[in-house]
Order: C-alpha cells, then structure tokens, then sequence
C-alpha cells in the first residue's frame, strides 16, 4: 500500500476520489458527502499490486481558529470491497500525527452502519445530530433587503460604539450590514439597526460554494425578523460575489434556527449524527 499526505489534490487525486466516492454511494452504508474544497489535509492510500486504485481515504477539516479548543473533523471512507483490511485504522494513525492535542469529531450519515462499527471500534461516543441545509443562489443581481453594504477589507473594521438599549431600536427600521474581509475567503457581517451590533455571523468562500456560519441576533430583539432580514442581507450579498451554492450546518435540536433557514429557502441535504474521539 503507498499512503499519500496532501494539502493540494491534483487532478489525478480528485478522478481517483470520484471513482472511490461513487463506489461508495453504491454500498450498504450511505456517506457523508466527500469534502474536496473544505479538507485542509488528505491522506490517500493506494493499493500497489493490480489493479492499482484507491482503497481508502481520509478528510481533515481544522478548527477555524488556530489553537482554540474547537475540535477538528475527520471524514473518512474506505472502498466497499476492501473492508475489514485495516485499512481505517492505518489512515487514522497517520492522521493522529496531525491532531495530537485536539478532540475529533466523526459525522456519520443515517444508514452508515459500518462507520458506526469502526467508530465503536475506535472509541468514540455520541455527541450531537446536526443537519447540512443547502441553498442554490440565482445569478447576478441587485441586492435585496433595503439595506446599505459598507466593505472593509482585511482586518480595517472600526471597533463598533457603545450600544443603546435595544428597546429603543426601531426594528423597522434600516438594517446596516458592515462586511469585513477577514482573510482571502472569509467574511464577517455586522448588521446594525442604527448604533451598535445587533446581529452578527460569517462566511468562508470555497470556490462557487460558500458556507455560513455563527448566525446570530442580540436576545432582545430575536424573534423580531431581525435574523431573516439580516440572512436576506448576505444571501444578496454573495449571489453578487458570484456564489452560487450555500450551505450550513445546525443543529437538529434548534427548531427555531431549522425553521428560519427552511423559510429562506434552505433545504435539508444530509442528516448527521456527529461521534467525538
């Protein structure tokens, strides 16, 4: 077997990984979608006798903030017809070197009984259900909402102003989304009401696909439309960006959150159930 460890897939690794991915969606377990644009690392692992193809391979996605305690996420996925080889178990020491000191989180879609059993294997134990929702963005347009974008680009937001009491807030009124660049394809929305943040959540680009995250509106103005109209204020915004799919990840037990992205026209992909090692 020869073990390959990349932070770049070439052409021939993706082929490989489509053919491995579609072998897979013909098996017994059903699996988690293959993430080639979220991965930070891959380690691949190629049969070497004939007929030579990939066996097995395995997803590293890193916390978003360096040394935080958050934990990574591991993805990974083994040739139906070379099961019960080991195969799992060399990817993941291999992986291990990488995330000695951070915890690992393991999404297992409904029906995968064999990732169930080798997580069992492992250790690992139950942590949380949470849903994929996708959203496809039309083409090009004018953005939508009645409010005003004001760009920064890396790292130039002002620090925002001592807030008013949200009682006073006019919630009919204009909802200012300030968007800051973070990093090359990470954005921050700071939405406002008139003198300080009211909601806040983020962005990272991945191609023509972008995932949201960290949604959030300050707890005396929710339930006030505050979070739709602000979700309306990105979803315009990236459309212009040139995204055309968004996705996100809650959990299954946030009603409230489930509802609001299902008005906004996300629908359910994958229902996962998340193990931690």
């Amino acid at each position: 077997m020869k073990l390959i460890k990349t932070a770049a897939l070439t052409a021939a690794h993706k082929r490989d990984l489509g053919r491995l991915e579609d072998a897979c969606k013909n098996g017994a377990d059903a699996p988690v979608r293959f993430p080639l644009e979220d991965a930070d690392l891959t380690f691949l692992l190629y049969e070497t006798t004939p007929p030579a193809r990939l066996a097995a391979a395995l997803f590293l996605i890193m916390p978003q903030i360096p040394d935080s305690n958050d934990a990574a996420e591991c993805i990974a996925y083994t040739h139906p017809a070379l099961r019960r080889r080991g195969y799992f178990s060399r990817l993941f020491e291999a992986a291990e070197t990488e995330i000695s000191e951070t915890d690992l989180l393991f999404p297992v879609c409904r029906g995968g009984r064999g990732t169930l059993k080798a997580l069992e294997a492992l250790g690992a134990e139950f942590s949380h259900a949470e849903y994929r929702m996708d959203l496809s963005l039309p083409g090009r347009g004018p953005l939508s909402g009645g409010g005003l974008f004001a760009v920064s680009r890396p790292q130039a937001a002002a620090g925002l102003q001592a807030s008013p009491p949200p009682q006073s807030r006019n919630r009919d009124a204009p909802l200012i989304c300030a968007v800051t660049q973070e990093a090359t394809d990470v954005f921050s929305y700071s939405f406002s009401l008139g003198n300080g943040e009211d909601a806040a959540c983020h962005t990272i680009r991945c191609g023509t696909s972008a995932c949201l995250y960290g949604l959030s509106v300050r707890p005396a103005l929710r339930r006030r439309g505050i979070g739709s109209r602000a979700l309306s204020h990105v979803l315009a915004f990236l459309a212009r960006e040139g995204v055309r799919l968004v996705f996100l990840h809650v959990s299954g037990d946030n009603l409230p959150a489930v509802s609001l992205y299902k008005k906004a026209g996300f629908r359910i992909a994958e229902t996962l159930s998340y193990y931690l090692y």
